[in-house]
């Protein structure tokens, strides 16, 4: 199914068909003309370096760099302009400081407005204050054609906590409060690993089976960024935002 993609994809390069509620706005200033922000309608381990040079072929220097060329190939099959990026975290890089900070709305393909700018996708207070603060005006469960993702199971990978930040690894020990790459962003974003055990424990310090941390792509709540440990063997999408 990926090669046939890729095919698809490379052929939409050329012809680059944008349907009128997929265009970006011509002309207008990049903090406040609308953003695109789609979940990849494909799946992918938590190996994305490697998912990536078999889907692309060519290599990639780490899963930051990958994750984006997957989300530009789904731009481009979905016929999408614009340069896209990985709503995705590393131990070193936060989700939310690889998107434009906006003032202007992110839609989904399909023109319906998921939140009235970057400010609105992640939480404005910390989580341990009241609690997040997120109410997104629809779920980002749409994929770069348009079509809806649905299912309690649709998940992406993230590796983000609800503000936005990369995921620091919780509980007490030598590893609380600190990135943890083994656990929220399987290793990187380089590892596809099958635990020997099932589950993924990230808030046990002994704990270290390869896990990402993942959202829940039909929630309009802290869970579309920041629901749950997957081992990294699983194969879960990507959201991607217009840069």
């Amino acid at each position: 199914m990926k090669h046939l993609l890729c095919v698809v994809a490379t052929l939409t390069l050329i012809a680059s068909p944008i349907q009128s509620a997929q265009a970006k706005p011509k002309g207008g200033d990049d903090f406040t003309a609308p953003k695109i922000l789609f979940v990849t309608s494909e799946g992918y381990t938590g190996d994305l370096v490697g998912e990536a040079e078999a889907l692309l072929g060519m290599p990639f220097a780490n899963g930051l760099e990958a994750a984006d060329a997957i989300c530009q190939f789904h731009a481009a099959l979905g016929g999408l302009d614009g340069d896209f990026v990985a709503m995705l975290s590393t131990s070193t890089v936060s989700a939310a400081s690889r998107l434009t900070p906006t003032v202007g709305p992110y839609r989904r393909p399909d023109g319906v407005p998921v939140a009235a700018g970057l400010a609105g996708l992640f939480s404005t207070r910390l989580e341990n204050v009241a609690g997040p603060a997120i109410n997104l005006i629809s779920s980002p469960n749409v994929d770069e054609s348009g079509n809806a993702v649905v299912g309690p199971e649709a998940r992406a990978w993230t590796g983000t906590r609800p503000m936005g930040h990369l995921d620091h690894a919780q509980g007490g020990g030598p590893f609380s409060g600190a990135p943890f790459p083994e656990k929220s962003f399987c290793n990187e974003w380089t590892d596809n690993t099958q635990p020997a055990l099932s589950g993924c424990l990230n808030s046990d310090p002994e704990n270290t089976l390869p896990c990402g941390l993942s959202g829940r792509v039909g929630s309009t709540g802290t869970s579309w960024a920041h629901d749950e440990y997957i081992a990294c063997h699983a194969i879960l999408r990507l959201y991607c935002a217009e840069r």
